[in-house]
């Protein structure tokens, strides 16, 4: 029934001289839209790549309200990740006797195009966090500058100071401004990449005795 009155109806429109757009042969589908390139990870960061690799660090922590001064000896891990946007970093401090609570630190490095600054968050294992930027290397330090949390109601500005010693050692200098204008240190320690070739001796040395 349903089919005999569209027909009926068609016939009528045929009768009334009623036409129905054409179809062109020659019609082409529209376009997909195309496909936006996919982001890739900010060129500057390559000036980060003398930090990549692992690292086994020894040094002092100061005397502070949260404990007296120490020997200190850990191991840090650097490597590119997060497709390659961002620097994973690990560090561990080696659990000792004058040491019994060391700390763990986590968290990534990476590069903000908006304020022209590497960025640093990281994470700790005594519940405090911190968000710090750096201008970059200038000559042989890259200075990370921000707030740490956690440690109270307030916010702390702290300071990290990697200063190159040579292509495979380091200093790491950490810092709180425990009074506005003040830097007291908490930490320093130096670092050697692991499994570094050591240095070669010079070629006019005193030949070793027989």
């Amino acid at each position: 029934m349903k089919r005999t009155v569209i027909a009926a109806s068609l016939a009528l429109a045929l009768a009334a001289g009623l036409s129905f757009p054409a179809v062109a042969e020659d019609a082409k589908p529209v376009a997909a839209p195309a496909r936006a390139a996919a982001p890739a990870p900010a060129a500057e960061l390559a000036q980060l790549k003398y930090m990549a690799g692992s690292w086994s660090c020894s040094g002092k922590a100061e005397e502070t309200p949260m404990g007296p001064a120490h020997a200190t000896a850990g191991k840090a891990s650097i490597r590119l990740d997060v497709g390659g946007f961002w620097y994973a970093v690990r560090y561990e401090e080696t659990k000792t006797k004058e040491n019994p609570t060391p700390v763990r630190v986590g968290g990534f490095w990476g590069y903000d195009a908006f304020q022209k600054k590497f960025v640093a968050g990281s994470v700790d294992s005594t519940g405090g966090f911190a968000n710090q930027a750096s201008p970059g290397w200038e000559e042989d330090r890259l200075v990370f500058v921000g707030d740490m949390m956690g440690m109270g109601p307030n916010k702390v500005p702290a300071r990290d100071t990697f200063t190159k010693k040579g292509a495979n050692e380091l200093t790491h200098v950490f810092e709180l401004s425990m009074v506005e204008g003040h830097w007291t240190k908490v930490v320093e320690e130096t670092c050697k990449r692991a499994g570094a070739a050591p240095a070669a001796k010079s070629a006019d040395a005193a030949p070793a005795k027989p």
